[in-house]
């Protein structure tokens, strides 16, 4: 399974690129696993870790686009534990995920 190509959060469409890290993906000098850019609406994935961290990776940034988007003004470290939560919770209930049909 890969990664979605856009993701609707709000009135605001963001691409999803999976990319090796470049510029984009450098902060201070680090390499990061995903970057959010609020203006250009896309959200970066770094290409070379395992499919597990990408997805809890584009989590994670999803939930920074929703704190920008919606001004909640979460810290860093309150984002990491939303993510961890939210992956536990999705793994643990996997029917959250599945479509109804109608």
């Amino acid at each position: 399974m890969s990664l979605p190509k856009k993701v609707k959060i709000g009135w605001k469409e963001y691409k999803i690129l999976e990319q090796p890290p470049d510029e984009a993906l450098i902060d201070g000098g680090t390499i990061c696993y995903g970057q959010v850019f609020y203006d250009r609406q896309e959200i970066y994935i770094n290409k070379n870790y395992r499919k597990k961290h990408k997805k809890a990776t584009l989590l994670h940034e999803v939930i920074h686009a929703i704190d920008e988007q919606y001004s909640i003004d979460l810290k860093e470290e309150q984002v990491v534990s939303l993510t961890h939560g939210l992956m536990s919770v999705l793994k643990d209930n996997p029917a959250l995920l599945r479509k109804e049909r109608e």
